[in-house]
């Protein structure tokens, strides 16, 4: 059903592949729209997949699965866009609940975690991986039946596996890993060695199952050949440089390092103390700028964008056309720019404006 030539995969391959080894003198951009879904029968789920069909089990994977090719196959491709599909429906640091933590759902239908029911104290907490846990076990059942239906020919999106302080903060309610810093350093040292090791036990089982696919990719939609992941520690706001070097840089460093490409999701305006740490990152290929809610937009921060480039890292950008080339006033080039670009009814124009740039 979804219809996407060898020669298109060839040519993403392509141009991607030049993206990541800084030798593409234009922007990537990923625009897509749906088109007609008459000749398409509509699966038994009627809706777009969403986090609460993941956390609900009545939903079987098979129905969710169909939906998620049933969804792909409508998409039309604009630009460097290709057959993708988001795996976010599992949550933001699904690892926690691979690892026996509570998957819950909010009013607002988001998935989030919890501690686990009489969780140890931190001196007697240990974290191990269950590779027949539920949730592990549902995941890996809806990427096989996805990469059966569709026949491989599309990329499925490596789930968000959240990182490591991040998964360790649904263990702890409230500010109680943050206490744990100053009170049991050495605990939390502990923890996060163990959860490196299984972050990077799950990455590789994961990165197994993702082989019959034409590509790897995750959240943030890029493509790669190669296993890639989109890094972040949305922890590292809420403390100084000091414990982020202590708890979080060298964590981030090891993930970095052994996934083959990199991109680090910069999460608003508190974790701007550690970007000259985070952009020393030699294996760190690329940095996704979000300033927050009511912080503004990417163009406002010109200084943010000018050291990130400066340091040889691509930039993620995401937004209107008018957001992009905002950027390109501030930097004069798109050379490094992977765009996710908001469909509106000026989209193609807006794609040829940005192409023009680099002619």
């Amino acid at each position: 059903m979804i219809t996407f030539s060898e020669e298109k995969w060839k040519k993403i391959e392509n141009t991607y592949e030049n993206w990541w080894n800084k030798s593409l003198d234009r922007a990537v951009l990923l625009p897509t729209r749906y088109g007609e879904s008459k000749d398409l029968k509509m699966p038994v789920i009627e809706e777009p997949i969403a986090q609460k069909h993941f956390a609900d089990p009545a939903y079987s994977t098979d129905a969710i699965a169909e939906r998620i090719v049933y969804d792909v196959s409508r998409q039309i491709y604009l630009g460097d866009a290709f057959p993708y599909y988001n795996m976010d429906i599992s949550g933001p640091g699904i690892i926690a609940a691979y690892l026996g933590a509570n998957l819950g759902i909010s009013s607002t239908g988001n998935i989030w975690f919890h501690p686990m029911d009489n969780r140890p104290p931190i001196t007697e907490l240990s974290l191990h991986f269950d590779p027949e846990n539920f949730w592990f076990q549902r995941t890996l059942s809806i990427i096989r039946k996805v990469k059966e239906l569709s026949e491989g020919n599309m990329v499925l999106a490596m789930p968000d596996l959240g990182g490591t302080m991040d998964i360790l903060s649904s263990f702890f309610p409230g500010e109680e890993l943050l206490f744990a810093l100053y009170d049991y350093p050495e605990e939390v040292g502990r923890l996060v060695e163990e959860m490196d090791a299984l972050w990077i036990n799950i990455y590789e089982i994961l990165c197994k199952e993702f082989a019959g696919f034409k590509g790897y990719s995750d959240w943030s939609g890029i493509y790669s050949k190669t296993p890639t992941y989109i890094h972040q520690s949305d922890f590292s706001y809420m403390i100084g440089p000091n414990d982020f070097d202590q708890f979080v840089l060298g964590s981030l460093k090891k993930s970095i390092a052994f996934t083959p490409h990199s991109i680090y999701h910069l999460d608003g305006k508190g974790e701007l103390k550690h970007l000259d740490k985070i952009l020393d990152i030699a294996a760190l290929d690329a940095v996704q700028w979000v300033p927050g809610d009511g912080n503004g937009s990417q163009a406002d921060y010109p200084e943010v964008l000018k050291k990130i480039v400066q340091k040889g890292k691509n930039l993620f950008l995401f937004g209107h056309v008018q957001e992009i080339l905002r950027c390109y006033e501030l930097l004069g080039t798109t050379k490094g720019f992977y765009c996710k670009i908001y469909a509106n009814e000026n989209l193609e124009e807006g794609i040829e404006k940005i192409y023009a740039l680099s002619r």
